[in-house]
């Protein structure tokens, strides 16, 4: 199923565009690198399971997840979009601290 990060261009890449996807809810399913630290990737992994339908897949480390999304170095977590999904993913602030929810 991480093939499908290879063969599309909807994809986040990284804890922030992850993070930025989820808010917009335009997120399909997140994945996370099983090698990645806890405090980067365990805030993503919370606000995903509070995002209705986003699926939540474990890659086996960073530099398998980075290759799959198609950069150089590894990624701590990266998401397949939506189909529908325009490119333009907005700013918000977020990893550090305070609870954060997916918008209802």
């Amino acid at each position: 199923m991480p093939e499908r990060l290879r063969n599309t261009r909807r994809r986040a890449v990284g804890a922030r565009q992850t993070v930025r996807a989820l808010h917009s809810e335009l997120v399909q399913v997140v994945y996370v690198a099983g090698d990645a630290e806890v405090r980067i990737v365990h805030p993503v992994v919370e606000l995903a399971r509070t995002c209705a339908g986003v699926e939540v897949v474990e890659v086996e480390n960073m530099n398998q997840l980075g290759r799959l999304c198609g950069i150089s170095v590894g990624a701590a977590c990266a998401a397949l979009l939506k189909d529908a999904t325009v490119a333009k993913i907005p700013v918000i602030s977020g990893l550090e601290g305070g609870e954060q929810k997916c918008p209802q």
